[in-house]
C-alpha cells in the first residue's frame, strides 16, 4: 500500500495491447469486479468510394479487412488473402445491410474525404440461390454467414470455392483448414415449433478446392440453416500492423482509443491514424475516423475536451498530410533525400466528421510527438522527441546548446495557435513518452534517460526513468522540479504518468531493477525480472518517493489514471 493518499481517489492501470484493445484495472481500494462484457459486434460498413468498386460492404477488424462482393467475400490481412467465391450463385443478387448501427465510419485523407458512412451488423445477399438467404454477421473475433434454406429449396444447390490459402485440409472434428484461418466445422438446424432442432452437417470437398455441404436427414416443410464460422482469433495478433497506443474518457464515460492501422491500405503497406469511439461499456462503436496522408502517420496519444472534442498528436511521413488552413505549418519539412518526418496535431469535432484543426509541427530535423493532454480551457499540450534546432518556440525561453539531446512541450490554443512552446533538454540522451497536467494547468513529463554516470546509479547505456514538472503559464513558463531515479544496474522507463486533485504525482513504466534502495523510495513488493513495477508516488515535489510493485504483472506498465473511488471492470 502507498503512504497517505487522497480520500476520494484510487490509482487505476490500463494496459493497451497491440490490435487488440486489452484494459487491465488495479485499484488500491479492494472493489469488485463487474461482468465481462460481451465481443462488439463487426460493423459492416456500405461502400461508399473507400474500398474496390467490386466490394459492396466491408468491415474492419484487429489488423484485417472483410470486403463483400456479389462473387462472394475477400478476407485480407498482410501476407494472407482468402477470396471465398460463390459458385453458380445468381451474381445480380440483392445486397442490403440490417440492423443499422449506431456508429459511423469518416475517411479523413488527404486522398480522399468521406464522412457519416453508415454501418451495419448484418448483410443480407437475397435468392443468392433460388429459395437460399446469405446472411452474414460476427464480432471481432470471428465472421459468421448463415444460408437460410426456405421450404422446398435445395441445400445442395450452395457450392464454393477457396483461393489464396496455400493448403486447404479437414481435420478429423470436421473443421476446414484454410492456412492459419479455421472455417468451424458447420452448424446446421431447423427451428420447428419454437424448438431448435440439430441436423448432422459436414463439408464435401469436390476437385479444384470446391466445397459443398452433406446434410443429414431434416424437415423440407421447415426453413433450415447451415451455419458456418470462420474464426480467425488464433491468427490476429500475430501481426504489428494495428497498433492501439493511446485511450481517454470523456465526461459521460465514452472510450476514446487511437493507434495506426494499415487496414486502410488495400496493399497493406502503409499505416494511417486512426481515432475509434466507443460506448462505456465498449461494446458499440460510436464512430471511427481515419486519418492520413499517402505515407505512415501514427497516432501516439489522445485526450477529450469538455465538449467531447478529441485530440490527437503523433508523427508522419506523409509530405500530404491533411492539414487546415489554420495550421501552424502546412507543409513538411523535408530532408535531402525528400523523405520527412514530422509531429502532426489534430483535433476532430465531437461527431469525428471533420477536423478542427490539424496542423504539421516541428523543424527541419525528425520531430515526433509522445502524448497529448487538454486543460480545463480546452488548450491542449503535446509533448515529445525532436531533432530539430529550429523547432518552433516562443520568445524568451532558454535555448539549449547544440550538443544536447531534446524534447518539446508545446501548448495549443483550442483554435490550434501556438500559445507556449520550449525545449526540454539533457546532456544524456533522453525519450519523453508521458505527460499529464494538474488541475492548474501545469505539466508533467516522464521518459527515460541513459549514461546518467554522474548519479552513480547505471552503468553506461542503460536507462533510469525522469520526471519533470512544467509551468505553462506566460509565455516563457519554466521547469519547477526534475528528478531522474532508477535502479543500480539495469534498464528503467517510465512509460505513464498521472496527477490527482491534491497535487500527488504517480509514474509507472516497466524495470529490471531488483534492488530500488538507492533511490529513496520505499519499495513494496517489486516485480523481479524485466517486467511491469514499480509505481512510483511523490507528494513533496519529487523530493521523496513511495513506490509499490503488489499484483501488478509483469508486463510493462503503458498507461495509469487516477480514478473516484468505485468499482472497477476489466475486459476487453
Amino acid at each position: 500500500m502507498w503512504g497517505s493518499r487522497s480520500r476520494n481517489c484510487s490509482v487505476g492501470f490500463a494496459f493497451l495491447c497491440l490490435r487488440v484493445f486489452c484494459v487491465f484495472v488495479f485499484l488500491i481500494t479492494k472493489t469488485q469486479s463487474a461482468p465481462r462484457p460481451r465481443q462488439r459486434e463487426i460493423s459492416f460498413e456500405e461502400n461508399r468510394g473507400q474500398a474496390s468498386p467490386a466490394a459492396r460492404f466491408i468491415a474492419r477488424g484487429q489488423g484485417y479487412t472483410l470486403a463483400l462482393t456479389p462473387a462472394g467475400n475477400h478476407f485480407a490481412f498482410r501476407g494472407l488473402s482468402i477470396r471465398t467465391r460463390l459458385l453458380g450463385a445468381d451474381s445480380g443478387a440483392k445486397i442490403t445491410g440490417e440492423d443499422r448501427q449506431m456508429g459511423r465510419v469518416h475517411y479523413l485523407r488527404k486522398t480522399r474525404i468521406l464522412r457519416d458512412i453508415p454501418t451495419y451488423a448484418r448483410v443480407r445477399y437475397q435468392h443468392v440461390y433460388p429459395g437460399i438467404d446469405l446472411v452474414y454477421y460476427g464480432n471481432q473475433r470471428q465472421l459468421e454467414y448463415d444460408f437460410i434454406v426456405k421450404p422446398g429449396a435445395d441445400p445442395n444447390r450452395i457450392a464454393f470455392r477457396f483461393d489464396g490459402p496455400e493448403t486447404i485440409s479437414l481435420d478429423a472434428a470436421g473443421n476446414l483448414h484454410l492456412g492459419p484461418i479455421v472455417q468451424q466445422k458447420p452448424i446446421v438446424y431447423q427451428k420447428i415449433r419454437g424448438n431448435r432442432r440439430n441436423i448432422d452437417g459436414r463439408y464435401r470437398f469436390d476437385a479444384g478446392n470446391i466445397v459443398r455441404f452433406e446434410v443429414g436427414a431434416y424437415d423440407h416443410r421447415e426453413p433450415l440453416i447451415i451455419d458456418p464460422i470462420l474464426n480467425y482469433s488464433t491468427f490476429l495478433g500475430s501481426n504489428g500492423d494495428d497498433d492501439a497506443r493511446g485511450v481517454a474518457l470523456d465526461s459521460s464515460g465514452n472510450v476514446y482509443v487511437t493507434g495506426s492501422t494499415t487496414s486502410t491500405d488495400p496493399d497493406g503497406g502503409t499505416s494511417d491514424a486512426f481515432v475509434t469511439k466507443l460506448n462505456p461499456a465498449g461494446t458499440a462503436m460510436i464512430y471511427a475516423t481515419y486519418i492520413g496522408g499517402t505515407d505512415d502517420d501514427q497516432s501516439r496519444g489522445i485526450a477529450v475536451d469538455s465538449s467531447g472534442n478529441a485530440i490527437i498528436a503523433g508523427s508522419t511521413a506523409s509530405r500530404d498530410f491533411p492539414t487546415t488552413s489554420s495550421a501552424i505549418r502546412r507543409t513538411c519539412n523535408t530532408a535531402a533525400d525528400g523523405s520527412c518526418f514530422d509531429a502532426f496535431v489534430t483535433k476532430l469535432n465531437a461527431s469525428g466528421s471533420s477536423y478542427v484543426y490539424s496542423t504539421y509541427i516541428g523543424g527541419t530535423s525528425d520531430d515526433q510527438a509522445r502524448a497529448v493532454a487538454v486543460d480545463t480551457s480546452g488548450n491542449a499540450v503535446v509533448a515529445g522527441n525532436t531533432s530539430s534546432e529550429n523547432f518552433p518556440i516562443t520568445v524568451g525561453v532558454p535555448v539549449p546548446p547544440i550538443s544536447s539531446d531534446r524534447g518539446f512541450i508545446t501548448k495549443l490554443s483550442p483554435s490550434g495557435t501556438i500559445l507556449y512552446s520550449r525545449y526540454i533538454f539533457s546532456s544524456a540522451a533522453m525519450d519523453i513518452r508521458a505527460l499529464a497536467l494538474d488541475s492548474s494547468g501545469n505539466g508533467y513529463i516522464a521518459g527515460t534517460v541513459v549514461n546518467l554516470t554522474s548519479s552513480g546509479l547505471n552503468k553506461p547505456a542503460n536507462t533510469d526513468l525522469f520526471i519533470s514538472k512544467q509551468s505553462l503559464g506566460g509565455s516563457v513558463g519554466g521547469s519547477s522540479w526534475g528528478t531522474f531515479t532508477g535502479g543500480p544496474y539495469y534498464n528503467d522507463a517510465a512509460n505513464a504518468i498521472a496527477v490527482d486533485a491534491s497535487g500527488n504525482v504517480y509514474v509507472a513504466g516497466n524495470t529490471s531493477t531488483l534492488d530500488w534502495s538507492r533511490t529513496g523510495a520505499t519499495a513494496n513488493a517489486v516485480q523481479p525480472g524485466y517486467g511491469g513495477g514499480p509505481v512510483f508516488r511523490t507528494s513533496d515535489s519529487g523530493s521523496t518517493w513511495t513506490a509499490s510493485g503488489a499484483d501488478i504483472g509483469r508486463l510493462p506498465v503503458t498507461a495509469i489514471a487516477v480514478a473516484a473511488r468505485g468499482p472497477a471492470t476489466s475486459g476487453p
